[in-house]
């Protein structure tokens, strides 16, 4: 498969940067008309920002969290290591401003560790707050909140209205923890146990009745033959519930090694809370309650063909439109090789249409490798995630090598072919834009949906210390014509795969 596109120049002192800036400003070649109808397009516009800690640890965003931020009622509630390795609890009042912070006594046990991400959950059915924190192949860490914690919340914020740590789990250990809701409210957990290319992936699903957690089954198992592998483990993108309660499942599979050994695009999806679950044409594929997993050879669940070696990479962003179908924002080299040097890597929108085809389309093409070690590719830090407005355009975010975050966006009434590319925080703003842990940024998904407003948490750096903060951002018409620098033109080469 072949990608045909006009490249534009881009000079920097920074080498690397200056592969990192084509690789979001070059686009495929298209119309003259392009750039000048995107004056009029809506832009993510920056409204303000909230610190919330300082000093904190470096690593407190990154890609698997799911929910690092939560809205409920007049309150936005996040949790993160702070400078002396202390997990903290912060409820922001969304009408003031104001900040309470709580600090727990636990410490993370690896500060220089990125995986030992901390992430919330809420059960509005009784009002309790769940915490889970300093996860890589360890045993479960997870703190519950008294009742009516979110529904009646206390004036001041207090330890003790937290429980102690608790392990509910049969499964020893725990790795990239992640909540979720369906529909009604009701509260899910899924985790993998076991390690890189050789793990499975776990359901429990709340009562708020019993404030008790039940064990679902797995759902995605280790087992199974791929090329003469016989061991591997997922990493899935977003778990995300659509309006009739359909729970829908992307994700790749990683065979032992390291991440040029991931491959495919896999899908699955489940209607009863999942219970079972049905690949994307719908044959049954996956019974949790008669222990029979997905397995890699489940039939029909590989809906695109990555090959290894193309370094597509894991845990990345996805997002459902109103016709209840996902797409999936991930990074991938059209070079298949074993070498790094030899990669060129895009940045990819990958989508499922109602009659059941799938499609995927380069957001950017470049031939610039952008990569460090023979293992390991800078692009792996350039994770930020996905949303879409009422209409169904799309807007995608993720950081750069200048420290800023920068949107792409499409429209549905263009198939969402045509991309503009812009800096989320323009470089000559006088608010700081400095990134830190160039990963995730995921934003507050009740807040969105509820209130139209995008709350990004980001760690920055000033005066020398490292700060968690909160930026609010809206969908805006720019005043007076393009506030920002962008480049808009259609891209060609999108592929739709019947299955």
């Amino acid at each position: 498969m072949q990608f045909q596109g006009t490249h534009m120049a881009f000079t920097h002192h920074n080498t690397i940067f200056c592969a990192a800036l084509a690789l979001l400003l070059v686009l495929t070649a298209g119309r003259a008309a392009s750039a000048a109808s995107s004056d009029k397009e809506l832009r993510v516009v920056q409204t303000g920002e909230v610190t919330i800690g300082d000093p904190v640890n470096a690593f407190n965003t990154v890609a698997f969290d799911q929910h690092k931020l939560i809205t409920h009622g007049k309150y936005q509630y996040t949790v993160f290591w702070d400078a002396d390795r202390r997990l903290r609890l912060a409820r922001r009042h969304l009408a003031t401003g104001d900040v309470q912070q709580i600090v727990f006594p636990d410490r993370i046990s690896n500060p220089t560790n990125s995986h030992l991400n901390a992430v919330v959950g809420i059960s509005p059915g009784d009002g309790r707050l769940h915490l889970s924190y300093d996860h890589h192949n360890s045993p479960l860490r997870y703190r519950v909140s008294q009742a009516d914690f979110i529904t009646t919340p206390p004036a001041i914020l207090s330890v003790d209205q937290f429980s102690d740590k608790i392990n509910f789990l049969t499964e020893p250990t725990v790795t990239y923890p992640a909540f979720f809701n369906d529909g009604s409210q009701n509260l899910y957990f899924m985790f993998r146990t076991g390690s890189s290319g050789n793990g499975d992936w776990i359901l429990y699903r709340y009562g708020a009745a019993e404030n008790t957690w039940a064990r679902q089954g797995m759902v995605i198992s280790r087992a199974g033959t791929y090329q003469g592998s016989t061991r591997r483990c997922a990493y899935h993108n977003d778990l995300l519930f659509d309006r009739n309660d359909r729970l829908h499942l992307a994700w790749v599979f990683r065979e032992p090694g390291p991440h040029r050994t991931n491959h495919g695009l896999y899908y699955a999806y489940s209607d009863d809370y999942g219970a079972t679950w049905y690949n994307s044409g719908g044959q049954p594929i996956a019974d949790l309650g008669a222990d029979r997993p997905i397995r890699v050879d489940s039939e029909g669940i590989r809906v695109l063909d990555i090959p290894q070696n193309s370094w597509i990479l894991n845990q990345d962003a996805m997002v459902l439109d109103s016709r209840d179908q996902p797409h999936m924002i991930m990074s991938r080299s059209m070079n298949v090789t074993p070498h790094i040097a030899e990669t060129n890597i895009h940045i990819m929108h990958y989508w499922r249409t109602p009659d059941g085809r799938w499609h995927e389309q380069p957001i950017t093409d470049t031939s610039s490798t952008v990569g460090r070690g023979e293992d390991w590719t800078q692009v792996i830090d350039w994770r930020g995630d996905v949303f879409m407005d009422e209409q169904d355009n799309i807007y995608a975010y993720f950081p750069l090598e200048d420290d800023v975050l920068y949107v792409a966006q499409a429209k549905r009434s263009e198939g969402w072919r045509t991309w503009t590319v812009y800096p989320l925080t323009d470089v000559d703003t006088t608010l700081p834009h400095y990134l830190i842990n160039q990963a995730g940024q995921k934003y507050d998904r009740f807040r969105w949906a509820r209130d139209g407003v995008l709350s990004v948490p980001l760690v920055v750096r000033r005066d020398g210390r490292n700060q968690y903060v909160i930026r609010d951002y809206v969908l805006r018409r720019p005043a007076g014509g393009a506030a920002e620098a962008s480049a808009s033109q259609p891209v060609s080469g999108g592929r739709g795969c019947s299955l």
